[in-house]
């Protein structure tokens, strides 16, 4: 799936730090996979990088601060509870690491770069459900989608340039 999305941003006309940026923004893509955008059209990697952070984290403090009023919102209907509920027991299942950890554990949380059981809209929804307040979340989103981004953008970037002076 990541693949097609990566060839998908590949073929857009828009420059690729907007790609990795705008892609960066999405919940299963996130920073880490908008590295590969952005390996992917070329970008220079810290340009990826701070886009990457950037984006990823422009879409999920926004989202982590209005989680509560929209939940409170949308219990008005059951479709959309019951979506939310879905989401919420998706959460309690990951808040182990918080509830023993606090912030170094949400941090983990955020920084494994595998989508559904880690990353920033995982672990927001996790913070929101244990309670933290936005700070400390704010610092753990920062370490975790930075430490996401760099266990995925090392070895795409590096890897890739290490291949080639192999093969070449």
């Amino acid at each position: 799936m990541h693949e097609l999305f990566v060839d998908r941003m590949s073929v857009l006309t828009i420059p690729p730090g907007l790609a990795v940026f705008l892609s960066a923004m999405l919940p299963v893509v996130e920073g880490r996979y908008a590295m590969v955008v952005g390996w992917r059209l070329q970008a220079p990697f810290a340009e990826a990088l701070v886009l990457a952070v950037s984006g990823n984290l422009a879409a999920v403090v926004p989202a982590f601060l209005a989680l509560g009023p929209l939940s409170r919102w949308g219990r008005r209907w059951s479709l959309i509870a019951r979506a939310l509920d879905w989401v919420f027991r998706h959460a309690r299942r990951r808040k182990e690491w918080v509830d023993r950890y606090g912030v170094i554990g949400l941090t983990v949380l955020m920084g494994a770069p595998i989508p559904f059981v880690g990353g920033a809209w995982t672990g927001l929804v996790v913070a929101f459900v244990v309670g933290m307040r936005f700070w400390p979340t704010a610092v753990a989103m920062l370490l975790g989608v930075l430490i996401s981004v760099l266990i995925v953008g090392i070895p795409t970037y590096f890897g890739a340039a290490a291949w080639n002076a192999v093969t070449n």
